[in-house]
């Protein structure tokens, strides 16, 4: 990811923030857009098999067995990251192979 310059911002103000005595520092900062590309690193979820039942289901009780998982993460969004985020990945890569 590239570095912001000088260029790209595209203003900076003063705001009166309402919980604190100092002010805000509001900056607009204008990033060019990224375009997706394919290759090794990407994945893309075959949205396809969410409409099979049988499928549905497999999500279904694999997410309670993840669920499970919370307690042993300091936030949820390790436990997302680490757990539930993989396993789905793995999940709909094989349910897309064996298809």
């Amino acid at each position: 990811m590239r570095r912001a310059t000088l260029a790209d911002k595209n203003g900076l103000r003063k705001q009166v923030a309402a919980f604190t005595d100092h002010l805000a520092v509001v900056i607009r900062i204008a990033l060019a857009a990224t375009t997706m590309q394919h290759g090794r690193s990407y994945w893309k979820m075959n949205m396809a098999l969410l409409r099979k039942e049988s499928f549905q289901e497999q999500v279904r009780q694999r997410w309670s067995e993840w669920s499970k998982q919370t307690k042993n993460y300091p936030t949820m969004v390790m436990w997302w990251e680490r757990v539930a985020k993989v396993h789905i990945k793995k999940l709909f890569i094989h349910e897309g192979t064996v298809k």
